[in-house]
């Protein structure tokens, strides 16, 4: 009988990959390649576009690759993994998001998603964590982070008061891109975001540009923002950044 292998494959910031376990022995077989992304003309160097059709491109390739080195038929790779599956539901709950949200929803739930995560996210610069360490589908959840620093800094943080810091870092950065030119024209994706989805199980699928306006205003307001996304005196006031209001 012929060996069995595992494959995973892993698409990074920068490098695809496709990794091949031996379930026999647990030798190891590899195979990467760079990839990038594109800068759509007219939103600046920040912005960034992803070309599924190179995605899958690469990815087919390495996983050649990768085949040809160990010496193996494809039919001997009898399990794929591209990612962790399940528990992200269970992860979020520790933000307050109890019930699952429909992947094409713009409505206040998915916003009020979105907010929560960005707040954990904005937690996880201000304490130097690398994204692919504390995230939703990763081991280090807010109660998890919040335990980590009260050991550290001897700080009686609640994770209530660990997401408040997120909060407070992106309102200083989005006071600081307001006080450099940044307007509401500015928060926008795209257009080729709005453009239908040509083909695959989503085909057909199309953001409704009124439905992202709202969203983003529904954003504004959860964020302590007034109608242009500027941070209101009320929510600077609470951070102490009385001394900044525009």
């Amino acid at each position: 009988m012929k060996d069995q292998y595992m494959m995973a494959l892993d698409a990074g910031s920068g490098v695809s990959r496709c990794v091949l376990v031996n379930l026999e022995n647990r030798n190891v077989i590899s195979a990467y390649e760079e990839w990038g992304y594109t800068t759509p003309p007219g939103l600046g160097i920040m912005a960034v576009e992803f070309d599924p059709s190179q995605f899958w491109k690469i990815l087919s390739e390495v996983s050649r690759q990768a085949i040809t080195k160990a010496g193996i038929q494809p039919e001997q790779a009898v399990a794929v993994s591209s990612a962790k599956k399940g528990g992200y539901l269970d992860n979020v709950k520790t933000l307050g998001i109890l019930e699952p949200v429909s992947e094409r929803s713009l409505g206040p739930e998915k916003v009020r998603l979105y907010t929560s995560l960005h707040l954990e996210r904005s937690l996880c610069n201000s304490l130097l964590l690398c994204m692919f360490v504390a995230n939703p589908t990763a081991p280090m959840r807010i109660n998890k982070l919040t335990e980590v620093t009260r050991a550290v800094t001897g700080w009686d943080l609640s994770e209530w008061e660990m997401l408040k810091v997120g909060e407070r870092g992106v309102t200083l950065a989005r006071l600081f891109n307001i006080m450099h030119g940044l307007r509401l024209t500015d928060d926008r994706l795209p257009s080729s975001i709005m453009e239908p989805i040509r083909e695959g199980n989503k085909a057909g699928w199309v953001v409704n540009p009124m439905e992202l306006k709202i969203a983003i205003d529904t954003y504004y307001g959860m964020m302590g923002g007034d109608e242009d996304g500027i941070p209101t005196k009320t929510k600077l006031a609470e951070f102490g950044f009385v001394n900044l209001a525009l």
